[in-house]
């Protein structure tokens, strides 16, 4: 599975912000992404606010030119954990989730796969997990390879108890790395960086899998809106989850993205 597809889940923008009284949170409702992008000379820089609900992309603030020497301030009306978007032109986008009133972005415009991003946690993790996406589908589509080149084996090549030996070791390693991508999403401290966790991890496990996903996150959550609506799509009796409910116009978006990086 092409990893740009995998991340095909959110390809919209990344922030989020608090409102109480810490210098890292919000002053006066305002959010200010702030940094630099190499090799950008000319480009425009905006930043837009999704809306979870549909999705839709809100412009926040008017697109600013980058200075010479690649710096930027755009700002934008801030809201708790919400998702937004830095927009570099039309190509290059960074997800930001909005735990802090203040986050740094440093990129570089020729190699949008590789960015930093400081001053908020979720963002952060929602980068990492991004990249541990990446990691996980490469050594799987490996780990599978390996798997049906030990099936096709002969009983000239191999005895059964010895093949079987292997498929088990594999199959092993595969639930181990699957494993450990389910509890990055179901160890995700932030409601908003978990939903989309969720929603990546879609195409990864199993029905069963998912479910229990959703009722933990529903539990640490509650009060998380799309959280609150994929729990309430389970069925109790079936054990199942309607994937018409799974966020799956957001997943298209990111698959977009993932598609257009490749």
């Amino acid at each position: 599975m092409c990893f740009k597809r995998v991340l095909g889940f959110i390809v919209i923008g990344w922030l989020s912000i608090s409102v109480i009284g810490c210098k890292t949170e919000s002053q006066n409702n305002i959010l200010e992404v702030s940094g630099n992008i190499a090799n950008a000379k000319g480009k425009k820089i905006g930043l837009l606010q999704v809306d979870l609900n549909n999705f839709e992309r809100i412009i926040t603030d008017t697109l600013v030119d980058l200075k010479q020497d690649g710096n930027f301030l755009v700002t934008a009306s801030y809201e708790k954990d919400g998702l937004y978007q830095l927009n570099i032109d039309s190509s290059f986008y960074i997800l930001l989730i909005a735990d802090s009133g203040k986050i740094q972005v440093k990129a570089d415009y020729n190699n949008k796969d590789s960015y930093e991003v400081t001053g908020s946690k979720a963002s952060i993790a929602l980068l990492n997990y991004y990249k541990e996406i990446k990691k996980y589908t490469l050594e799987k589509r490996t780990l599978n390879e390996q798997r049906k080149a030990v099936s096709l084996l002969s009983k000239k090549d191999i005895t059964d108890s010895a093949k079987q030996i292997q498929l088990a070791a594999i199959d092993t390693l595969i639930k181990k790395k699957e494993a450990f991508i389910y509890n990055l999403v179901s160890d995700e401290s932030n409601a908003t960086a978990a939903y989309f966790k969720y929603g990546i991890s879609k195409s990864f496990f199993t029905v069963p899998q998912l479910n229990e996903l959703v009722k933990k996150l529903h539990t640490k959550f509650p009060k998380q809106p799309k959280l609150q609506n994929l729990f309430s799509s389970l069925d109790t009796s079936r054990h199942y989850l309607d994937s018409t409910q799974i966020v799956d116009t957001a997943r298209t978006i990111l698959n977009n993205k993932l598609l257009n990086q490749e």
